[in-house]
Parts: C-alpha cells; structure tokens; sequence
C-alpha cells in the first residue's frame, strides 16, 4: 500500500496514562524542525507572481492550498488552505495545466484561481493578496475553463470557456477581479487557443482558428489554422484580425512598451512570431495593419531531435531583456533573444529526468528567473540562468521505516524532492537522491548490509520482480522473481530469513497473478507457505506486522488480524478489530498500524479523528488513546527507547511520543 506522509518537524511527546473512554492531549516537551514552520507546501504545479510584495503564491496538490513564498527573505511565509467547505468543487486537481490555473492583478490585488474539469463544476477563487482571505468563490455549473487572462486595465479577469451555455460550444467570460461578478459574457463560435490582455488598453487579443464551428478538431483541425483576433472586453465585438494564419499556439504575449505581440508555436515549423507595426500597435487598428514582421525559430543542436518547441512547457516574456524563456520536460531552459541572431540557447538546470518543472515567471528589475523544480523554487541568475537560490517548501514521505539497533529512521521523501534521509537524534542527513520510478513501492529496509527492497508497480498487476539497492542508491545483487504481486516484505533477525506476503495490490488489474498468501522464506528461497482469504469487498492489499520477540505474523485482512507462527507459519488465531473505528476499514485499511516487539499491542494511526489508539493483541480490545493535533499516519514502535514515531499527514512533521 502507498503511504504518504509529510516531514518537516521532529516532536518529542510524552503523556501520562488515560482511560480508553477519555484520550488526552498529547504534551509537546521538545522539537527540532526540519522544515519550514509555515507547514506543508508539496507538488505545486502552478504560480501567481506578487510583484507589488515580490512574492510568489504557489497552487499545491497536497494539502490543497495556496503557499506564498517571500522571494526576499527566501522563506515561505504561509499557507491557505483550499478545502471543503471554502471551496468544495475544487477535485480537479490532476488535470493538465491549460484546466487549472493561477495568476496576479496588480490592480484589484487580487490572486486569481480557476479550476475546470469536464466531471465538475468550474470554479473562481479571488484571493485578497494583501489580508491572504479568500474574498469570493464562483461555482460554473454551465461551463468548462480553460484559458485565462487578467486585465489590469479594467481590474477584470478574463475566462475563455466552453460549454452549452454558449452558442457554438464557446465563449469568453469576464468578471471582476474582486467580486468576480459578470461583466460581460458573450460567444465567439471558436475555440480560444490562447488569449492574452494589454496592460496599457485592456484590448483582449486571442487566438481562435480561422473558421467558426469548425468541423474537425484535433491535430490536423483547426488547431493548424488560426488567427489573432482583438476584441472589444466589453461587447465582445471583434475590432480587427491578423491576415495571415498561424498553425499550433503555444501562448499569447504581450510587450505593452514595445507596441509588439509575440505568438509561440508548438509544432513544426516551430517558432515565434514577432508581430507589430507601430507604436500603435496595441490599440484597435484596420485589418491590414496587424502583420508578421519577423520569425524567430528554434535552432536545436540535437540532429535527431525535430520537434523543437514541441515539449515546451510554460513560456515567459522577459520584456526589458528581450528575450524569451521557456522551460522543458528534459530539465533544461530555453533563452531566445528576440533581438539579433535567431537562436536559442539551452540552458541546463538542477533536475533529473522525473523532476517536476515550472517557470514561474521573471522578476522584471532584477531580471531573475524564478523557476519551481520538484518542491522547491529556485531563484535564477540573471545572466547565466544559473548558480540562484532555492526555497525549500516542504516535502512528502512515502515511506518511513526503523532501525531498532541504533533507533533511527529512514525516510524517503517523494519524488518531486529525490531524496532519502536518515534521521538521527532528531537530525536529518541525506544519504542520496532518488530516481527510482513512479509507482515504486519499498517492501523492505536491511539496516545491517544497507539494503532497500523495492519492486515496481504498473498498474496492470505485473509486479513480480522483487529489486534492491544500497544506501547510495545503486543497484546490487539478492532479488528474486516472485509468482504474485508484491504486497510486504518482512526482515527478522535471523540472517536470510524472511516473510513475504502476495496479493494483488488491485484486485482489479488485467495482468495480476491472483495469488493470496504468507510465505517463510530463507535465502530468498520459498520454504513453507499458507493460502490467504480474499474478498472482493476489500480493495487493497492487507498489511503485514511482525512481533520480533515471539516470532509471529500478523495480517490485517478487513477487520480481522491473523495470527501465525514464524518457524511454520501454523494459523494461530484470529482476532477481531471490531473496537476499532469501522469506517476506517471499509473497502480496505484507511490509516496505518503497528505493533511492539513482544506482541503485546498494536496501536492505529487514525488521521480522520487525529488520534493515536493502543490496543490488545490478544482480543483487539481498546486500551488506551491519545488526542493529538495532526492527522496522524504511518506509526513506528521502538520498544527498546520506549517511543512511538508517528508522520504528520498535513503539517509537515514526524512526531515521537514516550510510549503509552
């Protein structure tokens, strides 16, 4: 089962004992902080420059919120949650970008959210930058959005949108900044492909193909043909249009103080079109006036490469320099000069392959690029794109795991940071950074020879292929190919002597082996194994614990725990967690457990009622519990120190309690 947790403080907390009926606050005695105190802020994925504070307010996936990082002070100051009951409609968040999004009006002061997904509801969120209150919501039942412009002339923002609401399919939307009431709302019988606004007239310029109700859509549509058109922001009215037709926008941009309209292609023959005729270029003009005065390709130094602007991700004007900055999947930046040479520099920047990019846009007097790589933004050197600062904001553990010789854990942090930390008397050292693949999930961690246990989920029920690698992150011999999915992977004591639980992490995947079972290994050899119930009303696989000293198996299968004998694996007993909270089981186990070393108690991580329950491992009875002020996850128990580790969910910590 994939476990995220969030590290960012290590608690020291301690209570006294409490009746079951009556759980008590946990009391904080000490605490080391490992992350930023403003709390959690991961997988951003979209940006709003502040520019009359220099900070940038960050779109974050998990939690759902708004962080805002002070670019001055390199430190993220806070951050806003966006759930329910705020904004309830907000559950599109893993759509691609062009749904999603975020930006700044200088104007109003207002930081500007949109969500649209074809299963819900669009909504606007304005967002008072000064007070950080959300100041108005917006519930689009008729409509999806997808491409957005804000109009600091007018104080408005600018929704281009599609549904039956509109005649034709499609439309533009403009409601004020801070009420995010209608100002206007009129159809444009096109699909808007990218739409931008003039800062000095507040003229809405878009890019639509050249035909109305076109009758393909799709790559060879009407995406190849478009064209630019200026539009009244109030009427809607169409006041001119380019001649020419311009095949796959990328982006819109507007240099207000040049009078010019650059227009970034996606496809073959990539490039950009620098269009402008006078100092009046950006007002409204006859249909003649608006004409392409100079192409600018990509002068790719890869032979083998054809695609050009094709993986383009996020572009940004740096008007004062003129030049414009693009950011790629590959892990690198593009530098276009729009003046001189038509070429375009590559500039690598700190990443892998699997990192996460986004340009976040470029500080006009200062000239630096402001870039979020994984979960950190990295401020760019003006010149050379390079050499800036980060600001770390946070950061996701999958994964936790013991090491109850030298009591210390292990902690691998998510792939948008790349990293595996140990921790030691509450201090963090990085022991190396992390490529393993998206769906790895880590069985297993051997503190003696340094070795993590990993195997590599599909999605399709393919994973039978038990890996490992050693504290550096290397590849080394001692995996084996199982017949069935991966599920746990238990380590004893003993040298070579393992438990190893099969089940299909999706009962529903097409590929999967369907074996259910508890197997007593040695050397990675099977030697005894024992079939295991299935229903079909539990959804995910069981967890597996291990009491060290008495040498017995634990499964937690539904509501029940299954009890076996190490040296055989002879079925023990059963035992009922009925005294447990029963929505945490259903359909699977929603919360994490544990267990001590001599088999006496296990205790449950509940995030849902932030609690910390201890119960019998003899009858699942409830002994004791704990109040605490997170939502807990992911328990660890060190019976040697007498310590429970618990990972804070949401606030960005990994909290030890006294054992209780």
């Amino acid at each position: 089962m994939r476990r995220w947790v969030v590290i960012g403080l290590l608690c020291l907390i301690g209570a006294g004992q409490a009746r079951a009926s009556a759980p008590v606050p946990a009391e904080v005695l000490a605490e080391t902080r490992l992350g930023p105190a403003a709390g959690n802020a991961t997988h951003p994925f979209a940006t709003a420059l502040d520019t009359r504070r220099n900070q940038l307010w960050v779109l974050n996936r998990v939690p759902q919120s708004l962080a805002i990082v002070d670019l001055a002070t390199r430190r993220m100051i806070v951050a806003i949650p966006l759930s329910a009951p705020t904004v309830p409609e907000f559950d599109g968040w893993f759509n691609s970008s062009p749904y999603i999004w975020m930006g700044y009006d200088p104007g109003s002061d207002r930081v500007l959210v949109g969500s649209g997904n074809s299963s819900a509801p669009s909504v606007l969120v304005s967002v008072d930058a000064g007070t950080r209150k959300i100041a108005a919501t917006r519930t689009l039942a008729d409509r999806l959005t997808y491409r957005w412009a804000v109009n600091t002339k007018r104080g408005e923002l600018v929704v281009a949108g599609m549904g039956r609401v509109y005649p034709g399919g499609f439309g533009l939307l403009i409601v004020d900044a801070k009420t995010l009431q209608t100002h206007a709302d009129f159809a444009t019988n096109r699909q808007t492909e990218a739409i931008a606004v003039s800062e000095r007239t507040g003229r809405v310029f878009t890019v639509e193909p050249s035909a109305p109700h076109p009758s393909r859509v799709g790559m060879d549509g009407p995406y190849s043909a478009t064209r630019i058109f200026i539009r009244n922001p109030i009427s809607g009215a169409i006041v001119a249009r380019s001649t020419g037709e311009y095949s796959y926008p990328r982006a819109l941009l507007i240099d207000d103080a040049s009078g010019r309209l650059y227009l970034v292609h996606r496809k073959n023959p990539a490039g950009v079109n620098l269009i402008s005729n006078d100092s009046n270029a950006i007002v409204p003009m006859a249909q003649s006036t608006l004409k392409a005065d100079r192409r600018i390709q990509f002068a790719d130094p890869d032979p083998n490469r054809s695609d050009n602007f094709l993986t383009w991700d996020h572009s940004w004007l740096d008007a004062p320099r003129h030049r414009l900055i693009v950011d790629f999947y590959s892990g690198t930046l593009g530098v276009l000069p729009l003046t001189g040479p038509a070429k375009a520099a590559r500039v690598p920047v700190e990443g892998s392959l699997y990192s996460d990019y986004r340009l976040a846009g470029v500080l006009q007097r200062s000239g630096q690029t402001v870039l979020l790589i994984d979960n950190a933004v990295r401020l760019l050197n003006s010149r050379s794109l390079q050499a800036g600062a980060s600001i770390t904001m946070g950061a996701t553990i999958l994964d936790l795991f013991l090491d109850a010789k030298q009591h210390r854990l292990l902690a691998h942090v998510d792939r948008d940071i790349h990293e595996f930390l140990m921790l030691e008397n509450g201090v963090p050292r990085r022991l190396f950074k992390s490529y393993v693949l998206p769906r790895t999930h880590l069985l297993a961690v051997d503190f003696d020879r340094e070795t993590i246990y990993h195997v590599y989920n599909d999605g399709w029920g393919n994973s039978a292929a038990l890996k490992t690698m050693n504290f550096k992150g290397q590849p080394v011999a001692g995996g084996y190919v199982a017949q069935g999915e991966f599920a746990g992977l238990i380590l004893t004591d003993t040298p070579g002597r393992s438990f190893r639980l099969l089940y299909p992490a999706n009962l529903e995947s097409v590929n999967s082996i369907k074996r259910y079972s508890l197997d007593l290994l040695e050397q990675g050899r099977e030697i005894k194994s024992v079939a295991l119930p299935h229903s079909l009303t539990v959804l995910s696989a069981p967890q597996v614990l291990y009491a060290a000293r008495t040498d017995r198996v634990y499964i937690v299968l539904g509501q029940s725990m299954m009890i076996y004998a190490g040296s055989d694996l002879a079925h023990l007993g059963t035992v009922s967690l009925d005294a447990l909270p029963k929505d945490r089981f259903i359909g699977g186990l929603a919360g994490s457990m544990t267990i001590d070393a001599e088999g006496q108690f296990g205790y449950f991580a509940d995030p849902a009622q932030r609690q910390i329950i201890k119960f019998s491992l003899a009858d699942g009875g409830i002994v004791d519990r704990r109040e605490l002020t997170f939502a807990p996850t992911l328990p660890l128990v060190d019976s040697a120190s007498g310590r429970l580790y618990l990972a804070n969910e949401t606030g960005g910590r990994v909290v030890a309690l006294r054992l209780f």
